[in-house]
């Protein structure tokens, strides 16, 4: 997160709750033993259908590979009721 600087850097303390609290819809992904993409979002209470997208950072070497896109269908589809 620190080295995407379009994003707000939140205290630990709320990223620790993201992945408790919102583990169903938070996501890191690692590749070559390396953070690539992280996502933050939660499913609306009242529209279950509706998936509330706070951050996505996708790291510069993975851009243009539909990373985000990728993250976001897979989260989504896991939390259909």
């Amino acid at each position: 997160m620190k080295s995407v600087v379009t994003l707000d850097l939140n205290s630990q303390y709320l990223y620790l709750l993201q992945t408790t609290h919102f583990q169903n819809t938070c996501s890191v992904t690692i590749y070559n033993e390396k953070i690539v993409g992280f996502f933050s979002g939660y499913i609306i209470p009242n529209d279950k259908d509706t998936l509330f997208i706070w951050q996505v950072a996708v790291s510069n070497e993975i851009r243009g590979q539909n990373l985000a896109m990728k993250i976001i269908l897979d989260i989504f589809n896991k939390n259909k009721y």
